[in-house]
């Protein structure tokens, strides 16, 4: 797979922590506005992810879920500016007990685009037992308290001013369909779209490799 284009005026946010100690990611974007940050810009943005995230997805982790990092690299150039804040957000949600660590609850990102195919989302590592109907559904409370979380953390991306200006919570599209060998082709620019609104799944879904590998 070749190198990946640069994609001008956007900042790759990877969140990284544990859960039950064992490590957890999720790599989503944001588009700015003005020059490219410094190294000083992307630390404070961290900082700032930190917080929002500890302010609006917090409330649906059990406590054995933390934050600890945001990697904040710019995409405009292959030597943009990368920045590592550590931090340390543990989950709030009450309740007893955590879920097996595959278990994740999906939140879509709504952008201004339709086509057929896998669509923008992230899997986090939220809720407790006591949050899953039927063995397989959110319950409807938890479910509310989600989606009102996955929109104030679209939100709170959106009110981190870097570099004398918001930030815009966004879709990197790298890839336009397949080649006759089902490979995926590059595109020699990626396209940037805003996200509008999201929404949280109903559905209890899992994160895919997220137990390794099997054992005896």
């Amino acid at each position: 797979m070749p190198a990946l284009p640069d994609v001008p005026a956007v900042v790759q946010i990877k969140l990284v922590g544990t859960r039950q100690g064992l490590p957890w990611n999720s790599v989503q974007h944001a588009r700015y506005s003005g020059t490219a940050p410094s190294v000083g810009d992307l630390g404070t943005a961290g900082q700032a992810v930190g917080t929002a995230w500890a302010n609006a997805m917090a409330v649906i982790h059990d406590p054995a879920v933390i934050l600890t990092n945001v990697i904040m690299t710019d995409l405009a150039s292959k030597t943009g500016a990368v920045a590592d804040a550590t931090m340390n957000h543990p989950g709030t949600h009450s309740g007893t007990g955590s879920l097996p660590l595959n278990v994740a609850l999906v939140q879509s990102y709504i952008i201004q685009v339709r086509y057929r195919g896998g669509h923008p989302r992230t899997y986090w590592p939220a809720g407790v037992p006591a949050d899953i109907s039927a063995g397989h559904l959110w319950t409807t409370t938890f479910l509310a308290t989600a989606n009102t979380s996955a929109t104030g953390w679209v939100g709170n991306i959106n009110s981190i001013i870097m570099g004398g200006a918001a930030l815009q919570h966004c879709v990197v599209s790298y890839f336009k369909g397949k080649d006759a060998e089902g490979h995926p082709i590059l595109r020699p620019s990626p396209i940037v779209y805003i996200t509008q609104t999201t929404v949280v799944h109903g559905r209890v879904d899992t994160m895919r490799r997220r137990l390794g590998k099997e054992v005896a």
